[in-house]
Parts: C-alpha cells; sequence; structure tokens
C-alpha cells in the first residue's frame, strides 16, 4: 500500500512541476501514534515527516529524535505550529495550522529571517486559500478530501470540489485527509502537488 502511495505522490508531484516540494508528506499524530517511528520508517527518502504532538509531554525532546532520523533517512523534517521549535532543531520546514493564517506575520517574519526551507499552511475552505496565498507560503495542504477517520464527523470536499481549487491558484496543494491505497489513484490528474497521510501509514 505504501508503495502505491508513494509512486502516485510522486507522479502527482512531477506533473504539478512542483519537483522542489517532498511528494510524500506523513502527519505525526499523538493519539493514533504517539512514537511515529515505525510509521517514518516506511517512507521512501525525500518524503517528509510534519511534527504535530502538540500535547506531548516530551515534545522538545521527540522532535530532536526524529530531526536526527530524518536526517539519516533523507527526510525532510517540518515542525507544525512552533517556531521556535523549529529552529532550534533546524527544521526543513514550518507549518501553520490554518486559525494561524490571520494572525501569523510574526512567525512568519521569524523564520523567514532565521529559518531556512518550506512554509506551509493547513487549509480547509476558499478564504483560508485566499489567506494563505496573502502570506505567500510555498504550499498549502487541503482537508478532507475524502472521509477521514482523523475528522469522521466533518463532510469532505469530494474530487470534483478538490480539482476545482486545485485549478484556481498557483499555490501548490496537497491532497489531505481519507488518503489509501484506493483514493490516492483517483487523484492522478487532481493537479494536487502531492500527498499529506495519517492513517494510510499507520493503518
Amino acid at each position: 500500500m505504501e508503495r502505491t502511495i508513494s509512486n502516485i505522490a510522486l507522479r502527482l508531484n512531477f506533473g504539478a512541476d512542483a519537483t522542489h516540494l517532498p511528494p510524500l508528506v506523513l502527519f505525526s499524530d499523538e493519539e493514533r501514534q504517539p512514537e511515529p517511528l515505525s510509521s517514518i520508517a516506511l517512507l521512501p527518502p525525500g518524503s517528509a515527516v510534519l511534527f504535530r504532538h502538540y500535547s506531548f509531554p516530551a515534545r522538545r525532546r521527540l522532535a530532536l529524535a526524529l530531526r536526527t532520523l530524518c536526517d539519516t533517512r533523507a527526510l525532510f523534517f517540518i515542525v507544525s505550529n512552533d517556531v521556535d521549535l523549529a529552529l532550534e532543531v533546524a527544521a526543513d520546514g514550518l507549518h501553520l495550522p490554518e486559525y494561524c493564517l490571520k494572525g501569523a506575520d510574526r512567525d512568519i517574519h521569524k523564520w523567514r529571517q532565521f529559518g531556512e526551507g518550506f512554509l506551509t499552511a493547513a487549509i480547509h475552505s476558499p478564504q483560508a486559500l485566499i489567506n494563505a496565498d496573502r502570506l505567500n507560503v510555498d504550499a498549502a495542504f487541503l482537508s478532507p478530501v475524502f472521509i477521514s477517520a482523523s475528522h469522521p464527523n466533518k463532510k469532505p470536499l469530494g474530487l470534483m470540489r478538490f480539482i476545482k481549487i486545485c485549478n484556481s491558484t498557483q499555490l501548490p496543494i496537497y491532497a489531505l485527509g481519507g488518503i489509501n491505497d484506493i483514493s490516492a489513484k483517483r487523484l492522478v490528474g487532481s493537479g494536487a502537488a502531492g500527498i499529506g497521510v495519517v492513517g494510510a501509514m499507520i493503518d
């Protein structure tokens, strides 16, 4: 399954002319997998780990350990919603949750001044896409595309709406939510720049 998803992610990445970005991004999930090492071991080189684990007691220590692991496996390491931690571990990117897009100018300025790497954002609506564009992020994760175990009560965008949003912007858009070896195949030709996953690697 992981090979299918990673191959499709590569195909999408190339087709969207986004080869400067990782094609496959694993989102860490502290509830479904407190210790994400086994999932990271499944990632092919050139993929990325997006580190959340917001409430994890030893978040800094885990971030440092994962940063080292990503280095040894030729993976990018992106820290979510903590510019100071991202700078401390020399992360390859900083990720902004959607609610941060309205007032993230300080963190963005600090990252662009002292950090080196990607700036990505989570988006769930057209207005969030406008905000992400305004902040000139490098890529956005649009979700949920399909029915997601992480957010079972949230109505998915569906493939057609996802394609429409991808075609409405020059910003590279990743598909996130409900991605598995079957749904990933439906993304071919969608305009997505890559795939974000949680459960596809855990399950």
